[in-house]
């Protein structure tokens, strides 16, 4: 099946990076230039355009950074609708735990993916403690690796990029309805209709109620996501909302046993909950953004976007730290009442030129943002016993409103210059040099804990930074690629304070990467495998301190993580699809503020990690229209924290999808994870002592999905 996309429409969803649309050429925006681009919908698993490695709209394959894609077909086949859900088909990057219900907490490469430099929505930065809904994203975009020269301060592991749905000049809509275990119920929407030829309009929307497999906690879920695009001739303008709110309960798991200092896995029930009768999750998700692109020239493409991001979070539950070797265990308050918003804009130019009969291309793009957390915190203090073999479910209430404790307020103001130039010197070969300076131009940081008796600001902490960046391609033959590539990472961590309460130096990392890219099966499907080693050095350690004071920050470590990735996705012959990756990591620990870290490996950073998801339609015959297939997902075993404490077991995951399209309206789906009932643990925090829970077990769902 195919469908037609003008020239135009494609070119503004390509250059706000909403679309995957196959083509890079700005002379093509033209609006006078209205040639049709025939984009093949088999090719489910196949993105071949992104800009989020190089703020160009460059083939996948011709990228000099490892680089995964997430169709939002894949999404939806694989019934994929969170960050847990996407991150287990990705090479590279480990989910390590669900905290507080909301919160995907994930390491990349084996660094920690820290949710307020390194998740966007758009490009731009949005935070994402609390997770967004997937059925509203057209890609998910995870380039690996340091990402300072596009963004200023960021993770060394992985910069992850959500693209949200937009306009496609296409009029049609879709509505699912969803059953499963666990009491599951969901209905979901994505309609579009174009009004003329100068407006277009698409709404995404879903609703989900929902049990977990552990007793007395749910998750439900809503979702909004409007937008609209507007073409005026050398204009076009895009305008997109998205607002989730995500309600229920949420457990936090349970302790390891310690016995004369050993740590052991108990052998607790999946669907024990040790937390309060009283537990609540009250989160939702705001981002609005506008962007406008003109062509002021068939080459010369000028663009603008902005987003506000706003988290807001009322969540409350109990949680256990530590056990004894009989199961007793101690309950603390979680109590989280928290708003981070972010407000950004990006403004760029880029030129294409030709040289030496050759398309070269040049980019300089400015960005400003303000990031701003407001938190009612609470003095953590003991507020019971439980045993986590028999769980008496504590009937404490949270009375945090009514009791005054700490508070906690960040503002940081980032802003930026980028310059970055694709040329291609040779007919085989193209390079991408870039430049970045990045600023933090002021800090606030209060500190006001009442119980202590003490009151912390900070203000006009600035510092700033130069991040160069550099890639070669060469093509070995057509549509083979050899790459190799030189990132820098910065994070300055403003917030994170001395003895004499300074914040401490910025970090900074380097990577080098050598890899080979290239298509395969009639450039139905493309490959990539690449070789990486980071080095860190004067990393942010924490040190010990005296009982209620604050946390006390040095700048020392030393580290080197290097390893192998390998990824496939694609067609790789009619009606077969295919996403499979390898990874393999080996992370030296040279140097830690606390000794025992020297020579351990980080938590959620398994030395090989392999996942698999396939599907088959049948194209002809009396099965026609039945497509079936699944997923593969294996783990080695994980440390659960960065002293070498305990390691979490391996496991392999096995998940089946059949479906059959009954009418061409009509679809009927039926998804199954975990068949073989595998138990999988979790550490959501980083502890031996609290945090250990279950991922899911065996989960069954129907869909039911009608189109018009």
């Amino acid at each position: 099946m195919t469908f037609r996309i003008s020239t135009p429409v494609a070119a503004l969803a390509v250059s706000l990076g909403v679309s995957a649309a196959p083509t890079i050429s700005l002379a093509q925006s033209s609006a006078t230039e209205l040639e049709t681009i025939v984009v093949t919908a088999q090719r489910k698993f196949l993105p071949e355009i992104s800009n989020a490695a190089s703020k160009l709209s460059l083939p996948v394959i011709e990228t000099p950074q490892a680089l995964t894609v997430m169709s939002s077909e894949f999404l939806d086949i694989a019934a994929i609708n969170d960050t847990a859900g996407v991150v287990a088909y990705t090479p590279g990057i480990e989910l390590l735990g669900i905290g507080d219900g909301t919160q995907a907490n994930l390491f990349a490469r084996g660094f920690q993916v820290n949710r307020d430099r390194s998740f966007r929505i758009n490009g731009l930065s949005a935070d994402s403690e609390s997770d967004l809904d997937y059925f509203a994203m057209d890609r998910v975009e995870f380039v690996r690796g340091p990402a300072s020269s596009l963004y200023g301060e960021s993770d060394y592991g992985a910069t992850i990029n959500r693209v949200l749905k937009a306009p496609t000049g296409r009029s049609g809509a879709r509505i699912g309805a969803e059953f499963g275990s666990y009491d599951f119920q969901r209905v979901q929407m994505d309609g579009e209709t174009a009004l003329n030829d100068v407006v277009s309009v698409r709404a995404v929307a879903a609703w989900q109620e929902s049990d977990t497999f552990i007793r007395d906690t749910s998750d439900n879920r809503k979702l909004i996501s409007p937008s609209a695009s507007f073409r005026f001739g050398d204009t076009s303008v895009l305008l997109q909302g998205y607002y989730d709110q995500r309600t229920g309960a949420s457990s936090d798991g349970f302790p390891l046993i310690r016995i004369n200092g050993v740590y052991t896995m108990p052998d607790v029930p999946r669907s024990s909950n040790n937390g309060t009768t009283a537990a609540d999750i009250d989160s939702s998700n705001t981002f609005v953004f506008a962007g406008v692109d003109h062509m002021a020239t068939d080459s010369l493409k000028l663009s603008f976007k902005s987003g506000y991001s706003r988290i807001r979070m009322e969540n409350f539950s109990t949680y256990l730290f530590g056990a004894d070797a009989n199961g007793n265990s101690t309950q603390y308050p979680s109590i989280e009442y928290k708003t981070k918003e972010d407000l950004s804009f990006d403004a760029s130019a880029e030129q294409v030129f030709e040289w030496q009969g050759r398309e070269q291309r040049v980019l300089v793009s400015a960005d400003w943002r303000r990031n701003e957390l407001m938190q009612d915190a609470f003095a953590n203090q003991p507020i019971g016993a439980d045993n986590i073999f028999n769980p008496e479910p504590l009937d404490f209430v949270n009375t945090r409103r009514a009791a005054p404790g700490e508070f906690f307020s960040t503002k940081q103001i980032f802003s930026g210059v980028t310059a970055m130039a694709y040329f291609k010197p040779l007919e085989r070969l193209s390079a991408l040099l870039g430049m970045r300076y990045s600023r933090i131009e002021s800090n606030r940081y209060d500190y006001l804990p009442t119980t202590y008796g003490r009151t912390t600001i900070i203000d006009d902490a600035k510092d700033h930074q130069w991040v160069p960046r550099a890639g070669l391609v060469y093509k070995l033959a057509e549509n083979h690629n050899v790459f190799f590539s030189y990132s820098e990472g910065i994070v300055f961590n403003a917030t994170l304070l001395r003895a004499d309460r300074t914040p401490v130096n910025p970090e900074t990392g380097v990577q080098y990467e050598v890899g080979f890219k290239g298509k395969i099966a009639d450039q139905r499907a493309q490959y990539s495998v690449s070789a990486f080693r980071i080095e860190r050095t004067d990393s942010a350690s924490s040190i010990v301190v005296a009982p209620g004071q604050p946390a006390t920050y040095i700048n020392v470590g030393d580290q080197v993580h290097s390893g192998i990735e390998a990824e496939i996705q694609g067609e790789i012959f009619p009606g077969f699809n295919l996403l499979a990756s390898y990874a393999y990591l080996d992370v030296d620990v040279r140097e830690s503020a606390r000794p025992a870290e020297v020579g351990q490996t980080p938590p959620a950073s398994p030395a090989h990690s392999y996942s698999l998801f396939a599907t088959y339609e049948v194209l002809g015959g009396p099965l026609k229209s039945l497509t079936f297939g699944g997923g593969v997902v294996s783990r080695s075993e994980r440390e659960v924290n960065t002293l070498g404490t305990y390691q979490l077991p391996s496991y392999t995951r096995f998940d089946l999808r059949m479906s059959y399209k009954a009418t061409p309206q009509l679809l009927l789906e039926l998804n199954a994870q975990n068949i073989t009932n595998e138990k999988i643990y979790t550490s959501q925090y980083g502890s031996p002592d609290l945090g250990i829970a279950y991922a899911y077990p065996s989960l069954i769902k129907g869909r039911v999905t009608y189109s018009f």
